[in-house]
């Protein structure tokens, strides 16, 4: 609209595309696999790299218009490639800014630190997904305990907590895999997945009579749109 009105684009308005992408590169890369899912299904994009590209293509704009990336223009790209995990990216990002005569700050660091750390957790969790299905159930635990110990992102935590509870489930550690359901939902209330696997180690008279359980059961039914299989579940339980 502003083009075509004649009115040129400010270098604080490119700045404020740019951000946009950089929230919508953060969102992405910290989407639950049920919501995941759901936008896919809607044909929406759902890969953070998409919106690190599209930051790219306005940064060719801002310099074909004749701006000069500042600060706020380098912290948004850098949020961009910590979301999609682009650290060769970052790091070049990082150097242009020294080469141009733009002073990073510990925020400009810490994205590219996020983005070592998004990184290293897409490559890590390949590893660790081979381990629990190969049924290494132990090696599995102890990766995705290493991995809690330097994590910070709510929905990385819990999918971490909640993966480690179905390795725990299948070695018999039912007190254990009760207390990583339990954190995964302290983290991430609607993750129907850590509700589904607490239920799965209630009473079943529990189960049958307490709404709370209940209700967390069928919200993951809707969720992952299991709508038959998981109501003719519940049935069986309930008639147990």
């Amino acid at each position: 609209d502003m083009k075509q009105s004649a009115i040129e684009s400010t270098l604080s308005v490119h700045n404020a595309l740019i951000n946009a992408c950089a929230s919508r590169a953060h969102s992405l890369a910290n989407l639950g696999k049920a919501k995941k899912n759901q936008l896919q299904r809607l044909k929406v994009e759902t890969d953070p790299a998409v919106a690190l590209l599209k930051a790219t293509q306005q940064l060719g704009q801002l310099e074909d218009e004749g701006h000069a990336p500042d600060g706020y223009t380098y912290l948004a790209l850098l949020r961009c490639c910590a979301g999609a995990g682009e650290v060769a990216r970052a790091q070049r990002l990082l150097s242009r800014m020294l080469d141009t005569g733009v002073a990073p700050n510990e925020l400009h660091f810490d994205a590219l630190l996020r983005a070592c750390a998004r990184a290293q957790w897409i490559k890590r969790s390949d590893q660790w997904n081979d381990h629990l299905k190969a049924g290494r159930l132990e090696s599995a635990c102890d990766c995705y305990s290493r991995a809690l110990e330097t994590c910070e992102e709510p929905a990385e935590v819990a999918a971490l907590h909640c993966n480690r509870a179905l390795a725990e489930l299948k070695l018999g550690q039912h007190t254990k895999c009760v207390a990583d359901c339990d954190a995964a939902i302290a983290m991430q209330p609607r993750y129907g997945k850590a509700f589904f696997r607490r239920a799965d180690l209630t009473d079943p008279e529990i189960l049958a009579s307490s709404p709370d359980v209940l209700s967390a059961t069928v919200l993951f039914v809707r969720l992952e749109r299991q709508g038959t299989h998981g109501f003719r579940v519940l049935g069986e339980r309930g008639r147990q």
